[in-house]
């Protein structure tokens, strides 16, 4: 009589998993970029090996200002078994930087006496909208305060001067005046 018996031990293969990489746009809340760079750190993963190390410690961290400067992290994940095998894949984290805040001022009208009154009104309409802004965050500005124009303009003339001031979330503020 025999008997025969195999003792086999199937070899692990070390398998390593990254993030996709994320491209936030710019303007994102803080909270929202938090969430997204939770998921992407913990998306970093392997299969397939007992006593393994990693170099998870070692990702970037999300930087505080992240809302105003925007980041670029880039990480290569690297997983070592006890046998010496090792295995890569990297990712980056970008959050898109806003852009930088710029105010354009209308140009200062000049009108000549004897206008009509309706002229006048349509002068000040395409002064008024003359005021702009780009980039930045959450922008405020101080339109609602721009001075009306007099209902006698065409009468008694009339001189109106405006601060246009423009600040966004990260602090910056921009200013034009025109007359």
């Amino acid at each position: 009589q025999r008997c025969s018996s195999t003792f086999t031990v199937a070899p692990a293969e070390l398998i390593v998993f990254c993030s996709p990489d994320p491209n936030l746009p710019a303007c994102r809340s803080q909270d929202a970029i938090q969430t997204a760079y939770d998921t992407w750190r913990i998306c970093f993963t392997f299969t397939g090996e007992c006593n393994v190390t990693t170099n998870i410690a070692s990702i970037p961290v999300l930087p505080p200002d992240v809302y105003c400067n925007g980041a670029n992290l880039s990480f290569e994940y690297i997983v070592t078994d006890d046998c010496g095998n090792t295995q890569r894949c990297s990712s980056t984290f970008t959050v898109a930087a806003p852009g930088n805040l710029a105010v354009s001022c209308a140009p200062n009208p000049n009108l000549p006496a004897c206008r009509s009154q309706d002229a006048i009104q349509t002068a000040y309409n395409i002064w008024r909208t003359g005021f702009s802004f780009s980039g930045g965050c959450n922008v405020t500005t101080n339109i609602s305060a721009i001075p009306p124009l007099p209902a006698n303009a065409h009468c008694n003339g009339a001189n109106l001067s405006f601060e246009y001031i423009v600040t966004d979330d990260c602090g910056n503020t921009q200013r034009c005046s025109s007359t």
